[in-house]
């Protein structure tokens, strides 16, 4: 199966590359989906481009990277109603990973925020 997946995934790239080819531009992608290394055709710089620092805050309240102050309070407020420690108040367990998970939650909704009312 994975010989499969390998070998779509290589036919996509070539015919990615070979459409922009003929386009007369000079695509190249900065990852290989081949083999997930990550390499700079156009730059001497060895350093990978810097990630957005707030994106894990969006990856924690499961937004795409962007989203507007409105769509964090509602994911925030959608995911303290499914995780909040007093659902899961029967299992220790569960109440206690669930009181880690809405901290998680809290913070990032604090920092994302912050930092939307800053550009907006």
């Amino acid at each position: 199966m994975f010989k499969r997946i390998y070998d779509i995934a290589r036919a996509n790239f070539e015919d990615l590359l070979l459409k922009n080819k003929d386009a007369g531009s000079t695509f190249t992608d900065p990852v290989d989906p081949l083999n997930d290394t990550y390499y700079e055709p156009h730059s001497s710089s060895s350093t990978p481009p810097k990630a957005d620092p707030l994106a894990q805050y969006y990856a924690n309240l499961e937004l795409s990277p962007g989203a507007d102050r409105k769509a964090v309070k509602s994911a925030w407020r959608r995911l303290m109603k499914k995780y909040h420690p007093d659902l899961h108040s029967q299992d220790p367990a569960k109440k206690e990973v669930a009181e880690e998970l809405t901290q998680k939650l809290t913070e990032a909704y604090q920092i994302l925020d912050k930092e939307l009312s800053k550009s907006g």
